[in-house]
């Protein structure tokens, strides 16, 4: 396991800042002292910081970072404010480099590769969750479905019995008219009611009118021809 950036000696700090700082742009000359050449002071904590800042400031880097943690593989800093930071980035990003088939890790593809195969494999998590999600909502929806199937309907006993007298009807059209399992009227029980119910209608007419009974006689004529004529 690496170690932190602090417990590396001035002079392995030093190389590897060189390196960082040649992957991110950062020229070292530029924190040496001009008049003296090498031979001045040099701003070790200047130079460290743009390396720092360069890294944070990198897209590559950013994005990596971002969706490595939303993967569930990195838990190091969330962000690059120093050189301590930097090198625990660098170093999460050139393992993942190397695991992966990777050769050497220096370029700014080999940055902008890293944070693909992050991209990826968060997007394929995020689409599994999605699919598992979906098929829970699915099975759960199915289980409520099954059980709140209706119970096998019950006719009521009227309705059955309405039902079992068609079905009957079916081969004997006359039971269709059957009232408490009595014979069905005959044609001439028929024609006696209607002649019952015409004579007390006629009776109940001239009680009615107080006829007298020639006037009823008259009446009765009538009816009896008017009967006749549609016998």
């Amino acid at each position: 396991m690496p170690k932190d950036w602090e417990e590396y000696s001035p002079y392995k700090q030093d190389k590897l800042a060189k390196e960082l700082g040649t992957n991110f742009g950062v020229n070292r000359d530029d924190y040496q002292e001009a008049d003296r050449g090498s031979q001045g002071n040099f701003d070790s904590d200047g130079y460290n910081q743009a390396i720092a800042d360069a890294m944070a400031n990198d897209y590559d880097t950013r994005r990596a970072m971002e969706a490595a943690r939303l993967s569930g593989d990195y838990d190091g800093p969330s962000g690059i404010s120093n050189m301590g930071e930097a090198y625990k980035v660098n170093n999460f990003m050139k393992d993942t480099h190397e695991a992966n088939g990777g050769g050497r890790f220096s370029s700014a593809n080999d940055y902008a590769g890293v944070a693909n195969h992050y991209v990826d494999k968060d997007r394929d998590n995020v689409m599994s969750d999605i699919e598992g999600m979906k098929n829970q909502l699915l099975d759960q929806a199915l289980g409520q479905k099954e059980e709140e199937k209706e119970e096998p309907y019950e006719r009521s006993d009227r309705l059955s019995g309405a039902v079992n007298r068609l079905e009957a009807a079916a081969n004997d059209p006359v039971s269709l008219y059957d009232r408490n399992n009595d014979d069905a009227p005959k044609s001439n029980d028929q024609e006696k009611a209607a002649g019952d119910f015409f004579f007390n209608s006629k009776k109940n007419l001239a009680q009615g009118l107080n006829l007298q009974q020639s006037t009823f006689d008259n009446l009765t004529n009538a009816a009896n021809f008017t009967e006749s004529i549609y016998q």
